[in-house]
């Protein structure tokens, strides 16, 4: 299926009316290079429609990547503390379509399969 920026509407909704197709275009690609269809299966729509979304977030704080640190609702104010380590799936938990990105992503690991191994050699 060919991902759409009606579909991103429908995941995440502060997007519903989403217009600009050349930013989705581009982040739909990123997203597209960053994941396997072979992995993520029939769940790979989904997940690259969830990392439009956090990629979509992200900008929308300006980049800053990291969780709320200050929020001030008189006069609107919101502040964000930096995630200063990038290590594995930290930049994906600074938002909640980054965590349902590895909730989905964690629910499909897959264990190789281990026939024919000698599993005392094994040492963890």
């Amino acid at each position: 299926m060919s991902i759409t920026i009606t579909d991103l509407g429908y995941r995440a909704p502060e997007y519903v009316g989403f217009s600009d197709t050349d930013r989705f275009n581009a982040l739909k690609t990123l997203a597209e290079c960053q994941i396997s269809e072979d992995y993520f299966g029939c769940q790979y729509d989904d997940a690259v429609i969830l990392l439009i979304a956090h990629m979509l977030a992200v900008g929308d704080r300006g980049g800053v990547s990291g969780s709320v640190k200050k929020d001030k609702v008189g006069d609107v104010e919101r502040e964000w503390s930096s995630a200063s380590t990038y290590l594995y799936d930290s930049v994906y938990s600074t938002t909640s379509y980054g965590l349902e990105f590895l909730r989905l992503r964690n629910s499909l690991l897959k264990t190789p399969l281990m026939m024919g191994i000698d599993r005392a050699c094994l040492t963890w």
